[in-house]
């Protein structure tokens, strides 16, 4: 009769110690991390342009893009193949071109990504002037393109470089930031 009792007791005894030692040694459950939302899109654009006008409402600068796309959380506009255009008090005409960028809507920044190609028009008191640099941020309220990449301007007369810039396209004003230095020609006889 003693073995019909204890066999009972040693099978719960023996149950309740397996069932500690499976629980005690098992890893915690990680639970599933919420996925981020991403933000969706509301309107995409073709072909389009934004202008942008001084106080005076003259036009001083367009953001033209072959596509674009619109997120309205962030307020930006996502462009391929930005093409922006500005131009300065004097009425020299500056240019700038990426294979994509955005436009942060609520800050009036243009961000030209990757290989950024810019160029000032020739005109009757300057010639033309080119400059190659990557991730151009471009203010639009006060009139700035500013770069922390190296660059490299180069005009008929020579070249100069450094690393990051700023460019005042509205007084047509270039400062490098470090390690500028250039390379000017002279011709021979003036």
């Amino acid at each position: 009769m003693a073995q019909r009792i204890l066999f009972p007791i040693a099978v719960v005894v023996l149950t309740i110690l397996v069932g500690i030692f499976l629980t005690h040694d098992a890893p915690e459950e990680e639970l599933p991390a919420e996925p981020e939302e991403v933000e969706r899109a509301d309107y995409f654009l073709a072909e389009f342009a934004i202008h942008h006008h001084d106080e005076q409402g003259k036009m001083r600068s367009i953001l033209r893009g072959k596509q674009g796309e619109h997120f309205p959380v962030s307020q930006t506009i996502q462009i391929d193949q930005p093409h922006w255009q500005a131009e300065s008090t004097d009425g020299s005409i500056w240019f700038a071109n990426s294979p994509f960028g955005s436009f942060k809507r609520d800050t009036q920044v243009i961000i030209l990504h990757e290989d950024v190609d810019i160029r000032r028009q020739a005109d009757e008191q300057r010639p033309p002037l080119d400059i190659v640099t990557r991730e151009l941020f471009i203010n639009i309220d006060n009139h700035q393109a500013m770069t922390e990449e190296r660059v490299v301007a180069t005009d008929p007369w020579g070249s100069a470089e450094g690393i990051g810039m700023t460019l005042d396209y509205y007084r047509d004003r270039l400062q490098l930031h470090n390690q500028a230095k250039g390379r000017y020609e002279t011709k021979q006889g003036e």
